[in-house]
């Protein structure tokens, strides 16, 4: 049958160095354990004020089941832990030393500490080694560890009657926590990507604006460059959408047929060089088309006075389509 300490006002008193990331590492291993209805005392949270310091921590080690050693480069040059190790193993209290850094113990924690098994924690993630230390206090805590070192089962205050731990469930054993987690990264990810939809549709939103207005002015460098810019925004979040050129296109072919106007011409040429065809006013399909490409650029090329260029089109369509009536045509009247 179990042995009861009595008197025990808590299951596990947990050791550590006030220094560097053993605080966090404690902190984080009486969160784990008393998720689990095991009860710990850890300074300063459990000391009394006003007490002197020295006192509580001594009425803590006599008051626990199972004393945890967070074991690190820290804890093992600090006089305090190996006071604190050596009143554990006087009172007979079992010791499990979670060791967080790859650092042997010196001498005076040794002698205490020679005996005893040890749990790593050396390698992430740390919740992983902290279910097995739980597990392990668990296991000390429901049965004898030892002749010289009686087991310990949890007590409850004498004015209560004895209640049986809380059993977690299945998911909650299945999740330990995680789910949560990812939910919470679900949202923080679907948040991010709302925010960056509405700033990349904005700014390709001013950056085609702008396009527009220097098209209008004939500058139609400056007028490339930024749609160029409304594209480089636009493509992650509107792709199947209208391709960003579409209002240089539009304007350029209005330009065009009106005006004849040159620069128009050079813009077209360009777009339709990207091979980016949007519309059917000059007889192209709006779904993209080598050949009936090619013989648009041809025609453009040649009011552009380049029959050399519209030429080499013509003939890369008939290598293709021999019989293309229209290419032979037109190609004759470049001849």
């Amino acid at each position: 049958m179990t042995e009861v300490q009595h008197g025990a006002t808590h299951d596990v008193f947990i050791s550590y160095s006030a220094h560097g990331e053993d605080k966090l590492v404690a902190n984080a291993v009486c969160a784990k354990l008393e998720s689990r209805n095991i009860r710990c005392w850890i300074a300063p949270r459990d000391a009394t004020p006003g007490k002197p310091f020295a006192e509580e921590i001594i009425d803590g080690i006599n008051k626990t089941n199972v004393f945890v050693l967070v074991f690190s480069r820290n804890s093992n040059t600090s006089p305090h832990i190996v006071r604190e190790v050596g009143h554990a193993v006087s009172k007979g209290i079992p010791i499990i030393p979670l060791r967080i850094e790859e650092v042997d113990p010196d001498k005076s924690l040794e002698y205490f500490l020679s005996d005893t098994h040890w749990l790593d924690a050396l390698t992430p993630p740390l919740n992983a080694h902290l279910e097995k230390l739980s597990d392990t206090v668990e296991l000390f805590l429901g049965q004898n560890v030892g002749k010289d070192k009686p087991a310990v089962a949890k007590t409850q205050p004498a004015s209560e009657p004895a209640k049986p731990a809380a059993k977690r469930s299945f998911w909650a054993k299945l999740t330990g926590g995680r789910l949560q987690k990812v939910l919470i990264a679900i949202v923080l990810l679907m948040f991010l990507f709302a925010a960056g939809t509405i700033f990349s549709e904005e700014m390709q939103y001013n950056y085609e604006k702008q396009a527009d207005r220097a098209f209008l002015s004939t500058e139609y460098e400056d007028a490339i460059k930024l749609y160029e810019k409304s594209f480089f925004f636009g493509i992650g979040f509107d792709y199947f959408g209208d391709h960003p050129y579409r209002s240089m296109y539009r304007q350029a072919l209005s330009y065009m047929k009106i005006k004849r106007n040159k620069k128009a011409l050079q813009v077209v040429n360009l777009l339709l060089d990207k091979d980016f065809v949007y519309e059917i006013d000059l007889g192209v399909d709006s779904s993209w088309d080598e050949e009936k490409t090619l013989m648009l650029r041809a025609r453009i090329k040649h009011e552009m006075d380049n029959d050399a260029a519209a030429k080499a089109d013509l003939k890369r369509v008939l290598a293709k389509e021999p019989e293309n009536k229209k290419a032979l045509a037109q190609l004759k009247k470049l001849q």
